[in-house]
């Protein structure tokens, strides 16, 4: 079939130039016609309308041939929009008759709902007489609709005779729906960049923006993207940093190179502060190649990049306490090498991380005969059972040995598994040997301790024996000899008292100041045996003495002396006797210099194989602390009667406190 390239305007040119010469020809107005750009021919009329109707003919059938051969439906209607001839292409489609199209009928095979505004839009074109455009969907023949961009023409016979409409139906279906699957993917992607966190924009090759998402609108300040749209950094921050995304932006487009990764400060539009972020921008282009401009994108790493220099404040912290530590930081990986060791490791050892680096732990500085025990207890570390203060020697670089007590913890990458171990190592070389020096001391000062027991012991008996002798001695030779005395001076008064006896009066005066003297000093004396060496103590044990000093003492001073407690029966051993006894004594001293005391009470009781003794008053009280320094010398009794208690291998305790009086305890072996 053939082929006719001729533009719908040009179709209805020729029609309509055909139709006037026919009219001319019929009613004899020109016997001439134009056949060509610059041919003329002159015929007769007859000839004229012959030859008219020919090319009439002829411009009909091309007309119907380009109707039928192309893929568009076209169609004619009278001036009012009317259908008068069969479109063949139309009824082809929609599967239906000449006589459906004809008049009006052509709507009914229009969508419903697009049939009111293709009736509104065909009576404006009527009215105004001018071409018109407009899309409406048909029904195709198998009932699916289809959809159309309709254009028709007005075609004049003189210039204000509206003779008929020619137009064509294309249809668009395809490319409508690609058009929307387009619209569909346009909204879905500005749905996902306007979601996203990250600022991102297009801008052209003048850096104005063709796009922006959400994010960048906000952090521009801006009250809607359209504010943004055809606008440049200048107009949203601060010059200098505007100047450096556009230069930036220009090199990009100058070298076609991309910019990735960058990272460059942006300012805050609420805050005022500055932010940091990560930029990448990629120059893109049409589909002649030609560069249109960039599509970028900015991530927000202020915060990771606070992080980053926290982690870095952080990590320099660690790193300075690492190396100015005093004590050994050690890294070794799961094979038992070197990974690291801080500078106090190389003092201690005399190595540094330059020349063992890499090298195995054990092998260069354990012992020989700690090597299998210090493996062990790797292996045992690696399966996280940690060692805790286990001491271990190593070999220094002068061969000498440096003792050091071990911490250990595992070290595991982020899914968990074991890397390496760290050890923390304290050297204690000196500690050891102070230690050792100290329990030499110690062992030393417990000796002399012992030996000032047993000193003080012997002493205290070598005391009560020589009190005991004295006391004897006193009883023995004094006593006796002031009874001789007494009873001397009581003749020589029974002689001088008979009535033949002639004495001055002086004499009798002497002898009676005499035997007061010797019984004065007779009860001295006993005063001090007693004192000395109280024989109630010897003849009935401690609860009597108590009873017997603690009245003998009441009766002289302002306090009342109550001893709760029987004899302890069998008896104690006499040094323990004595103790107690001098301890009460002490005590009961003390509390007659210094008390200020109303009531004491001596408590004595034996249980359990020990003897206790408490001794409580209801004085002043003291600070003992401040009583048992060595400086107070007055206070030197307490002191004492703690020696004495330990000597027996018992425990005595001084409690007092200011305004709450005072209690001595003590506790003896029986």
């Amino acid at each position: 079939m053939e082929q006719f390239e001729l533009s719908y305007e040009e179709l209805a040119s020729r029609l309509s130039r055909a139709e006037a010469i026919i009219e001319a020809l019929q009613h004899g107005e020109i016997d001439a016609t134009i056949l060509g750009n610059k041919q003329i021919v002159l015929i007769r009329p007859e000839e004229m309308v012959r030859q008219t109707e020919a090319e009439l003919r002829a411009s009909e059938r091309r007309y119907r041939s380009l109707v039928t051969a192309t893929a568009q439906i076209v169609w004619r209607t009278d001036p009012t929009g009317r259908v008068v001839d069969e479109i063949p292409t139309w009824q082809e489609f929609a599967g239906c008759s000449k006589e459906t199209l004809l008049g009006k009928g052509w709507l009914n095979t229009l969508h419903p709902d697009d049939v009111p505004h293709v009736q509104q839009i065909w009576q404006q074109a009527i009215e105004a007489q001018k071409p018109f455009e407009l899309e409406f969907r048909i029904l195709r023949h198998d009932a699916v609709y289809r959809d159309f961009r309709v254009r028709g023409v007005p075609i004049f016979n003189y210039p204000d005779d509206l003779e008929e409409w020619i137009g064509t139906c294309t249809d668009i279906t395809e490319s409508k729906q690609i058009r929307v699957m387009l619209d569909d993917e346009r909204n879905l992607l500005l749905t996902l960049i306007d979601n996203l966190p990250d600022y991102i924009y297009v801008k052209d090759v003048k850096s104005r923006y063709l796009l922006v998402n959400e994010a960048l609108r906000r952090q521009l300040g801006a009250g809607s993207k359209d504010e943004v749209i055809g606008k440049t950094e200048f107009e949203f921050t601060a010059p200098e940093l505007a100047g450096q995304y556009f230069e930036s932006e220009q090199d990009i487009f100058t070298t076609g190179q991309p910019l990735v990764s960058h990272r460059e400060p942006i300012l805050d539009h609420d805050s005022g502060s500055r932010r940091w972020v990560l930029t990448t921008k990629i120059p893109f282009h049409d589909t002649q190649g030609h560069l249109k401009g960039l599509v970028g994108m900015n991530r927000d790493i202020t915060e990771l990049q606070d992080m980053k220099e926290a982690l870095q404040r952080e990590r320099d912290f660690a790193e300075g306490l690492i190396e100015t530590a005093q004590v050994i930081i050690l890294v070794l990986d799961t094979q038992g090498r070197i990974v690291r060791f801080n500078r106090y490791m190389e003092q201690v050892s005399g190595y540094t991380l330059t020349n063992v680096g890499g090298e195995d732990w054990i092998e260069t500085f354990i012992p020989d005969e700690h090597k299998a025990k210090t493996r062990a207890a790797f292996k045992e570390a690696l399966n996280e059972i940690r060692t805790l203060g286990n001491i271990s020697p190593i070999i220094t670089k002068d061969g000498t040995q440096r003792q050091i007590e071990w911490y250990d913890k595992t070290l595991k990458d982020p899914q968990g598994e074991v890397v390496g171990l760290l050890a923390i190592g304290q050297d204690i070389t000196v500690r050891l040997q102070a230690e050792h020096e100290k329990d030499h001391l110690l062992e030393a000062v417990k000796q002399q301790r012992e030996q000032l027991r047993a000193l003080t012991r012997q002493l205290a008996e070598a005391q009560e024996a020589e009190r005991k002798t004295l006391a004897r001695e006193l009883h023995d030779q004094i006593g006796q000899s002031l009874t001789a005395l007494d009873l001397n001076l009581n003749l020589i008064s029974t002689q001088l008292a008979k009535p033949t006896s002639h004495v001055p009066d002086i004499v009798r005066t002497r002898l009676e100041d005499s035997l007061t003297l010797v019984a004065q000093t007779a009860e001295r004396i006993r005063d001090v045996m007693a004192t000395l060496r109280p024989s109630v103590l010897d003849d009935y044990g401690i609860v009597a003495a108590l009873r017997w000093y603690g009245n003998k003492l009441a009766s002289r001073t302002e306090f009342y002396v109550k001893i709760d407690g029987d004899e302890i029966t069998p008896r104690l051993a006499t040094p323990v006797e004595d103790t107690l006894f001098r301890i009460a004594q002490e005590a009961l001293t003390n509390v007659a210099k210094h008390a200020q005391a109303e009531r004491v009470i001596i408590q004595v009781s034996s249980q359990n194989g020990r003897v206790r003794m408490a001794i409580s008053d209801d004085g002043q009280g003291f600070d003992p602390a401040s009583q048992m320094k060595p400086s107070e010398q007055q206070h030197w009794g307490l002191v004492t009667m703690i020696e004495r208690t330990e000597a027996l291998g018992g425990r005595c305790q001084i409690k007092s406190s200011v305004g709450q009086g005072t209690q001595v305890v003590v506790e003896v072996p029986r």
